[in-house]
């Protein structure tokens, strides 16, 4: 299934690591509306697969209420605009 991504609404800089090694990841998020929430992990790499823990649906209040870590941390305030459709015209820096 093919997916149109619209316009990319955040970038983040971010350094982490994954067991002894250090990565500097440049993000990009983009912008997509879906129509169906069939998720699968049939696409996933196998270092994702060992971590991988399921997926989930959340709405907006949801994120807002959670305890879980999110990236960017601050989820549920970043996503309010653009579900009011405010689509910023440059992409916006999230941090971490």
């Amino acid at each position: 299934e093919h997916l149109d991504l619209g316009p990319c609404v955040w970038t983040r800089q971010n350094i982490w690591r994954w067991g002894d090694i250090y990565y500097d990841s440049r993000e990009r998020y983009y912008l997509a509306r879906v129509d169906s929430a069939d998720l699968t992990a049939e696409r996933m790499l196998v270092d994702e697969i060992l971590t991988f823990t399921g997926f989930k649906w959340w709405t907006l209040d949801e994120l807002a209420a959670s305890d879980e870590f999110f990236v960017p941390r601050s989820l549920a305030s970043l996503i309010a605009p653009l579900l009011a459709g405010d689509v910023p015209a440059e992409p916006i820096e999230v941090g971490e």
